[in-house]
């Protein structure tokens, strides 16, 4: 990535994943949306917007309801700059590669572990 990006790229890693899976699970389900699905937008009245979404914490649904202006502000936000690479379904990512990706994150758990054990034998 460096090589290839020799300015930088952008690297939104807040929440804190436990595992490799889900990790992937979660970039996987990222990469491939927008920001908010229609269908999630309950109501708007011309000033107010009222939405929902569910907390990955405990898993509730959580309904909010906000100025429109507001609520524009966050959703472009999700807007990446012209010429800003995403990345979106090829490489790994592609549904074409999906059982290398499998083995990948499987060889990779298998090497950690070996690791792991081996460290604990020395």
């Amino acid at each position: 990535m460096y090589t290839r990006y020799t300015n930088g790229f952008y690297v939104n890693a807040k929440r804190k994943l436990n595992d490799t899976r889900q990790a992937v699970k979660y970039i996987g389900r990222y990469l491939a949306r927008a920001a908010i699905v229609e269908y999630r937008i309950e109501e708007y009245d011309g000033e107010k917007v009222t939405f929902w979404y569910v907390d990955h914490n405990d898993g509730k649904k959580v309904k909010i309801t906000m100025n429109v202006l507001e609520f524009i502000g966050k959703i472009t936000q999700h807007i990446v700059p012209k010429g800003f690479k995403t990345v979106r379904r090829y490489g790994l990512y592609s549904r074409r590669r999906n059982e290398i990706s499998k083995e990948i994150v499987h060889l990779y758990n298998f090497m950690k572990e070996k690791s792991i054990e081996k460290l604990l034998r020395d």
